[in-house]
Formats: structure tokens, sequence, C-alpha cells
């Protein structure tokens, strides 16, 4: 969650005292988000793989 968040219009934001476009935002989310994600899915997928090893 940015600590700051202000719409200027309908276009622009200012973000953690940056300012983006909106659309660029959304952008950047969808990407961070999806990177996020990934980190995840291989933390899981190592785990899932410690585990097999132990069993074995």
């Amino acid at each position: 969650m940015p600590k700051d968040l202000r719409a200027l219009d309908s276009n622009w934001v200012i973000v953690n005292g940056a300012r983006i476009q909106v659309n660029e935002l959304e952008h950047l989310t969808k990407r961070l988000q999806h990177e996020y994600d990934q980190a995840n899915i291989q933390k899981k997928n190592m785990v899932s793989r410690l585990i097999n090893w132990f069993k074995q």
C-alpha cells in the first residue's frame, strides 16, 4: 500500500511523491503482482521438493 496516493486529475496521480499516469500505475501494479505471485510459486515448489526429498 503506498504511503501517499493523491489524484491530480483523471490521468495523473502522485504515489509516494512520484507523479505517474494512471494507466502506467495500473501496468506497474499488475507487473509487480505477477512477479510476487511467481516468487510465491517458486517458494512453494522449493518447499515441496524439500519435503519430497526428506520423505525418501
